[in-house]
């Protein structure tokens, strides 16, 4: 007697995709046959949870799974740091801080890096929410005789380890997604967020502002991408004309948030963040033993002198093992605001964009009223007799709140452009947008959550040239004004 398990237990899943297990079974002249899932995960650094269902057979010796559904409750987008618990777990971070804003600081430390989940075997929490490693465990679950209780027979248990990530399913996509182009295992693999604008095998194309928050996301070695080996995110600062103004190592490593590359992990550092943009990297602490070479506004002639800068996954060999992300500064129109947007991609990490035209916020007031009399009810008639009376029950100098306001609603609006979009990519970021379940705009250090309210876009043809400028209308999932 025995089960056979076909489930994607050999690579990285996402949760809104064709998640489904097929188990076989050879028992028979048994009553009552189910078949008992049991899914641990952990939910902070010290306490794990376990839920657990049957399922009945699909044909004589099947039984089918579908896994999504659960999936979708144990991951969920990761915004904001939590701290480093202590044995008590009652620690509270010494800083609250925004995904986008890394490095944050936690136990004496700058920690650029950022894993996905707070689980049992987190040094730190980091940030938690898009990720978690799970449990499944198998069983048979039936009775012996016709008139008897069904149990769990634990001599057949099944064990196998899921890693788990957000993000959306495609129709296209098959059960075992193919993430062979982003393991970081040579010059042409992918960081897992940025890539719209790829120019060859070995470039990726970004544009940033100067003062511009950006992260990048990645696999970290693993026993499910045992050939990568993420030691450190390696930048390099250029002058216009190409002469390099200077490098910028961060060692993937505890103390830096993140864990150094090891073949046996089997814990929630198997996918990691990464603060890239040079606002981010000027906050970095050289003192500590994670980073060297020069901040960004250390360089000859400062930050305004950086034009771009390259940023590589490296190897304990200083070898890259990732496509370069070449970030191309820009100078933006100062006629026009500059709002910075970013949005989950459907890997459950982080895009951006910044737009720069033309900003309007629109308020809109709702009141509710009740109407109330206008004549006083006080004094007694028989003590207060003729004008006299009357004109005190309805004096003309006091205001008289005949309708009155009782509740007050505000809707505040965001309304951004975009440019004249002329290239495919551009518009596919739009249209990633539109998808996205979780929307912020980044207001300096400040991270805002909006909800975009479009709910459809024109597209560009394969053989269209026409210029394309789209109107995203937003509102506060955070109203400004609690009335």
């Amino acid at each position: 007697m025995a089960l056979t398990i076909n489930i994607n237990s050999d690579g990285y899943n996402v949760s809104n995709a064709m998640n489904v297990a097929y188990v076989s079974t050879t028992t028979t002249g048994v009553f009552k046959f189910k078949c008992l899932l049991e899914v641990t995960y952990a939910t902070d650094s010290l306490n794990t949870k376990t839920i657990s269902f049957t399922q009945s057979k699909l044909t004589s010796d099947t039984f089918l799974f579908d896994l999504r559904e659960i999936y979708k409750t144990i991951v969920t987008p990761m915004t904001t740091a939590s701290g480093l618990a202590d044995a008590d777990g009652t620690s509270i971070p010494a800083q609250k801080w925004s995904i986008h804003h890394l490095p944050y600081q936690n136990t004496g430390a700058m920690k650029l890096y950022s894993p996905a989940i707070q689980g049992n075997n987190s040094p730190n929490s980091g940030f938690r929410g898009n990720a978690n490693v799970l449990t499944l465990k198998f069983y048979e679950f039936y009775s012996t005789s016709a008139t008897g209780v069904p149990t769990k027979q634990t001599g057949t248990e099944i064990e196998k380890t899921i890693y788990l990530m957000y993000g959306r399913g495609e129709a296209d996509e098959k059960v075992v997604l193919d993430f062979s182009p982003y393991k970081a295992v040579n010059q042409t693999s992918s960081f897992l967020n940025s890539n719209y604008n790829r120019i060859s095998t070995s470039q990726v194309n970004i544009d940033i502002g100067k003062n511009d928050y950006h992260t990048l996301s990645f696999f970290n070695q693993s026993t499910i991408n045992t050939l990568s080996a993420p030691d450190k995110v390696f930048v390099i600062y250029y002058r216009q004309d190409g002469v390099s103004l200077g490098t910028l190592t961060a060692d993937n490593s505890y103390p830096a948030g993140g864990q150094p590359p090891s073949a046996t992990n089997e814990d929630e550092f198997f996918l990691l963040t990464c603060g890239v943009g040079l606002s981010n990297l000027q906050n970095i602490d050289l003192s500590e033993s994670s980073y060297s070479g020069t901040l960004p506004d250390s360089v000859t002639g400062g930050r305004d002198a950086i034009a771009y800068f390259d940023v590589t996954l490296r190897n304990t060999f200083n070898q890259p093992i990732s496509s370069t992300y070449r970030f191309n500064v820009k100078d933006y129109c100062s006629r026009y605001e500059q709002n910075r947007i970013s949005w989950l991609n459907k890997f459950g990490v982080w895009e951006y964009m910044t737009l720069n035209k033309a900003v309007e916020e629109n308020l809109e007031i709702e009141r509710q009223t009740i109407t109330k009399p206008l004549l006083s009810q006080t004094g007694t008639i028989t003590a207060y007799l003729g004008a006299e009376f009357l004109n005190s029950i309805y004096p003309q100098n006091v205001a008289k709140q005949g309708e009155m306001v009782s509740q007050i609603y505000a809707k505040e609006k965001l309304k951004l452009f975009t440019d004249n979009l002329t290239k495919d990519y551009e518009v596919e970021m739009i249209k990633d947008l539109m998808m996205s379940e979780q929307v912020h705009l980044l207001d300096g250090d400040n991270a805002v959550a909006l909800i975009l309210e479009n709910s459809n876009m024109k597209l560009k043809g394969e053989k269209e040239t026409g210029l394309f400028q789209y109107e995203l209308t937003f509102r506060y999932a955070n109203p400004k004004y609690k009335l």
